[in-house]
């Protein structure tokens, strides 16, 4: 069972956890398995233009708040929030949408993303878009698939095309299995 329209972002601030989740009328709708890193980013911004990131922390002490918002984007605060503190291993998709295998691969991690419903969490990185994020991975080439699991990458799988993608994704999943 999907979450629809709404995205839980879990505060990377120890002590604090979500008190609610977004409306539905708000910033995206969210229908797909595999979550979107610049989705998520727009829904911090969101709440920062609106003022509103304190009221989904518990407790919202103001100091916290303000020091989280001077020393971190709004991309590294999603991408702590839904990939460094899940529970979940993680499996990052590092891609430029413009690359012509994107939609055939992007298809697999979903279908993957569906099967493994709250046993793995698959989340695309567009690197055109979100490129201070991939900074710190080093691939040479893209697409890229990491596998993430407490805080630390456990496995990768770089230069991907047709013809072994799904092997080396089959790959990563088996090692992310290992880790529940």
């Amino acid at each position: 069972m999907l979450l629809r329209s709404r995205i839980i972002l879990l505060c990377f601030l120890s002590g604090y956890s979500m008190l609610s989740v977004l409306p539905q009328s708000s910033v995206v709708e969210q229908e797909s398995a595999v979550c979107d890193l610049n989705t998520s980013t727009k829904i911090i911004v969101y709440l920062l233009s609106n003022n509103m990131l304190a009221t989904v922390l518990e407790p919202s002490d103001a100091e916290d708040i303000d020091r989280l918002i001077k020393n971190f984007s709004p991309v590294e605060i999603a991408f702590e929030a839904e990939v460094l503190n899940c529970t979940l291993p993680t499996m990052l998709f590092f891609v430029e949408k413009s690359d012509p295998d994107y939609y055939f691969m992007h298809n697999i991690i979903e279908e993957t993303a569906r099967v493994y419903y709250q046993k793995i969490k698959c989340v695309e990185i567009d690197t055109d878009e979100l490129f201070t994020i991939t900074e710190p991975f080093f691939f040479e080439r893209l697409p890229a698939l990491f596998l993430m699991h407490q805080r630390h990458e456990t496995a990768r799988s770089g230069a991907l095309n047709r013809e072994n993608f799904e092997e080396e994704l089959s790959q990563l999943i088996k090692k992310a299995i290992e880790n529940i």
